[in-house]
């Protein structure tokens, strides 16, 4: 097995947690629609805590880690938007992938300019 920090071990807990909550979800038959495209704000969140939980719970220090973390994430989300494909009650859209995509990418941008500034704050 993998070698990783205290740290990092509740978090992956909790990003398990919330990966099986997010798969339930949107699986799952939605009977009340809010708001026009209130969906997008919730498929942005949803993914830019998503993406936020992965990087707490993996830290490699490689470069790559920001690549391979919105590459996990993102096919994550694409499997759960291409199942519901299949489901007579749901539907593929590439606007919520767009979506969860941006999240991906403004979480990484977080996440990324906060280890920057941490970094800094250390140097002092």
């Amino acid at each position: 097995m993998g070698s990783f920090s205290e740290s990092e071990k509740p978090f992956r807990i909790i990003l398990i947690l919330w990966l099986v909550l997010i798969g339930l979800l949107s699986v799952v038959r939605i009977s009340t629609p809010g708001p026009e495209n209130s969906d997008k704000a919730a498929h942005f969140i949803v993914y830019f805590i998503t993406v936020l939980l992965y990087f707490r719970a993996y830290k490699t220090g490689f470069p790559s880690h920001y690549i391979v973390g919105m590459g996990v994430v993102f096919l994550y989300s694409l499997t759960l938007e291409s199942a519901q494909f299949f489901l007579p009650y749901r539907s593929f859209s590439l606007a919520d992938l767009g979506a969860n995509l941006t999240g991906i990418i403004a979480g990484t941008v977080v996440d990324h300019l906060g280890s920057v500034l941490a970094t800094n704050g250390e140097k002092r």
